[in-house]
């Protein structure tokens, strides 16, 4: 008798706290810009750290937010995107579609053919999910995906929803593939406005042309300074007007158009031996995506000897 009195003591506590949670346990009790029913104030302003998905701890320090993200690997194969709902409205969620992260294990795709890595400036291909942008099935892939992601993750999820993201810190390399060297071609005759000799004499070369011309390598930056600053260019408005597309098709897919950013790492910021090697241009991106960031943009911010992570350090930009 009394182990059944104790079982259904346990099971209607359980009950309750299912119905009922705590309201000190929600991150509203601690903040003036969350309304009874979590919903944020214009003033909000996200502020969280890795882990806790569940606001055990978080909403009692005074965070509000934690990330949390969706890979759908299954869109590779031809399936539809799945999401079962792990929100429990304690907190908000900055949310990210890892869409290129489900080509990490292949590029063979049910519906796409077989997709493409960008190419390094020795010729090999680069690995995991650095995928070529030039190429358009590739490219159109990973927007969809997001898409698909997005639609499912708003079934699910919605309520808990601040901020989408994307890939975690993704930031790619130059790509050599021959479909991103002949795009640059064509950014250099536009650049030039077809002007032959401004080009010659911009990279110090009186047999250069448009449709030859060849990208320089990373360690060639100090012998080809003219064509290394185009190279640049080119990859880094490539990158940010992905980079828009990509947002968009997040922001396309949520009927509330919540915000988009990407987590982009300190190093590339403050590292020229980073940033070199990686075609992040953060000025050009904000500007690009603005709208749709909606003046917000993000950073990894790394603990002292880079072994704990934050959530990005948002900027308002506008």
């Amino acid at each position: 008798m009394k182990k059944k009195i104790l079982m259904l003591a346990s099971a209607t506590a359980g009950i309750c706290a299912l119905a009922s949670p705590d309201p000190l346990r929600k991150a509203n009790a601690y903040s003036l810009e969350l309304s009874a029913e979590m919903q944020e104030s214009k003033h909000f302003f996200p502020l969280g750290i890795l882990g806790d998905r569940n606001f055990e701890l978080l909403p009692s320090i005074g965070l509000n937010i934690t990330e949390n993200t969706h890979t759908c690997y299954e869109f590779r194969e031809g399936k539809p995107c799945t999401y079962r709902r792990n929100g429990n409205g304690l907190g908000k969620f900055f949310f990210c579609h890892w869409a290129a992260h489900t080509l990490f294990n292949s590029r063979e795709t049910e519906n796409y053919g077989t997709l493409k890595n960008l190419v390094k400036d020795n010729g090999e291909a680069a690995g995991r999910h650095s995928i070529s942008i030039a190429h358009p099935a590739t490219r159109q892939y990973v927007l969809d995906v997001a898409a698909s992601s997005t639609k499912h993750v708003v079934e699910q999820e919605s309520d808990n929803v601040f901020l989408w993201g994307i890939d975690n810190e993704y930031e790619l390399g130059p790509d050599y593939s021959e479909e991103s060297v002949a795009l640059f071609r064509e950014w250099l005759a536009d650049t030039y406005k077809n002007n032959l000799e401004m080009f010659k004499e911009a990279w110090r070369d009186d047999e250069a042309d448009f449709q030859s011309a060849v990208p320089p390598k990373i360690d060639e930056r100090n012998v080809r300074p003219g064509a290394w600053l185009d190279w640049r260019r080119y990859s880094e408005e490539m990158f940010a007007a992905f980079l828009r597309d990509y947002f968009s098709a997040i922001q396309d897919n949520d009927p509330l158009k919540r915000a988009v950013v990407a987590k982009n790492t300190q190093c590339s910021l403050e590292m020229q031996a980073v940033a070199r090697n990686r075609v992040v241009n953060h000025e050009l991106i904000a500007e690009l995506t603005r709208d749709i960031s909606q003046g917000l943009y993000g950073f990894d911010q790394y603990g002292h000897g880079g072994r704990v992570r934050t959530l990005p350090q948002m900027k308002r930009l506008c």
